[in-house]
């Protein structure tokens, strides 16, 4: 099983919205976790000059989740 992550840096009005229609907003600290086989995008912010974020994808091993 593998999961991807998403981890929003600063508040804007960005935001990553996946197939299902479901938006979740980009806000300071935040980490969103699902499974990667979730279709999804990020969307641009127009309120600051940058949207700050960093992407992680784990691989299920036993009980616990690992980085790849």
């Amino acid at each position: 099983e593998q999961y991807n992550a998403v981890y929003s840096v600063n508040n804007n009005n960005g935001y990553t919205i996946f197939k299902d229609g479901t938006k979740v907003k980009s806000k300071a600290n935040r980490l969103l976790v699902f499974r990667n086989e979730l279709e999804h995008t990020g969307i641009a912010q127009s309120d600051t000059s940058v949207r700050v974020v960093i992407n992680f994808t784990f691989q299920k091993k036993g009980d616990c989740l690992g980085v790849k």
